[in-house]
């Protein structure tokens, strides 16, 4: 299946621990984003890890210990950084947004965002509220990740923490997190989450047992299919070449390697470090990586036109008016234009099936093919 995943963890913890807590999830996750890395703009290129098959965007520290954002995302991926919505302010929160080319012409906004713990609650509030309306004007599908150490378990009880629900839920965003996520000797807390804006997705999200750090990983896996089929008849896939030549090829190589320096090495971190980089070599030349152009199929009903689209997408958009207005007159345009929408969708599908019925009229196996 095609699918998009996420994943948010708390950082600051050994590189080779968080690989493991990937490994033994046994997902190939599409965009990992962390938060708390430690990093800073004078030790961010080797503090925070190169993970192989990702790019890396990080947002650092630049005068104080702690904090620190990151997103890793699949490198055959096109990655754009919204520096638009990037304003960074350590004191209230630290963030980093991309947005991801799914697609030919089709993007998926995605964020990973850190609130220190003690910071002004109510300020983050504005600010985010500020960063959902640009988000919400670009109607992109988004996703937000991390570490808001806003308690959602406390929404009945504390009115800021109300007054952050309300924001999201207001913006069409929705936690897909319920469970607590941080669990100290007497209490819990569900401070981690990944908000969604595409409620429609069919999604499966929950959070990872490990005990690499105080923190629980939170994941979202989407099984949406991603290509975009009204404006391109075909999505680029990238895979890797694998067949019984080129299997053959490689271990004709691997026989034929060097492995002199391997064998030098004094210690198992340096040889294990030797194998894979001769290994990758050799594996990247006999087992290439292709790019392939694979036509999109159409999953729209055949009497459903480009105008009825449009229409579709207009009568949403008088119901999303109607969720955030919710006055009469809101809701008596919502149903007059749902009501004749309606009608037309009802005798577009009779037209399409009278037509072609009269196509078919002497060809009864594909008659009762379309009954």
């Amino acid at each position: 299946k095609s699918r998009r995943l996420i994943w948010r963890h708390e950082s600051a913890i050994p590189a080779t621990a968080g690989l493991l807590v990937l490994n033994s999830s046994h997902l190939s996750f599409t965009v990992l984003a962390i938060s708390e890395t430690w990093a800073n703009e004078h030790n961010e290129q080797f503090l925070v890890l190169h993970i192989p098959g990702y790019s890396r965007h990080l947002q650092s520290r630049t005068d104080k210990s702690g904090g620190g954002v990151a997103l890793f995302i699949k490198d055959h991926l096109l990655v754009s950084v919204r520096n638009d919505l990037n304003v960074f302010n350590d004191d209230i929160s630290e963030l980093m947004f991309v947005d991801i080319t799914i697609a030919l012409h089709d993007k998926v906004t995605v964020g990973v965002i850190y609130r220190p713990p003690g910071g002004n609650l109510s300020s983050f509030n504005d600010h985010y509220c500020k960063l959902l309306d640009k988000l919400s004007s670009t109607k992109s599908k988004c996703f937000i990740a991390g570490d808001f150490n806003i308690n959602l378990l406390n929404y009945e009880t504390h009115s800021e923490t109300e007054k952050f629900l309300n924001n999201v839920f207001s913006h069409f965003q929705y936690p897909t997190i319920i469970r607590p996520t941080r669990f100290g000797s007497t209490s819990s807390s569900l401070i981690d989450n990944i908000f969604a804006n595409n409620i429609n997705d069919d999604y499966h999200a929950g959070i990872l047992i490990s005990d690499t750090s105080d923190h629980l990983p939170v994941y979202y896996i989407s099984k949406t299919k991603m290509y975009n089929t009204h404006e391109s008849k075909y999505f680029v896939k990238n895979y890797r070449d694998i067949n019984n030549n080129n299997v053959e090829y490689l271990s004709q190589r691997l026989a034929d390697y060097d492995w002199g320096e391997l064998k030098s090495c004094n210690d198992v971190h340096s040889a294990y470090n030797s194998f894979l980089s001769g290994f990758l070599s050799l594996y990247n030349e006999c087992c290439p990586t292709i790019r392939k152009k694979i036509k999109v199929r159409n999953c729209h009903k055949p009497w459903i036109t480009p105008g009825i689209l449009t229409s579709v997408k207009k009568k949403n958009n008088l119901y999303k008016k109607w969720l955030k207005k919710r006055t009469d007159i809101s809701l008596s345009k919502y149903k007059r234009y749902k009501n004749k929408l309606t009608d037309v969708m009802r005798r577009a599908e009779k037209l399409y099936y009278e037509n072609r019925f009269v196509e078919l009229k002497n060809d009864a196996k594909n008659t009762w093919k379309l009954i």
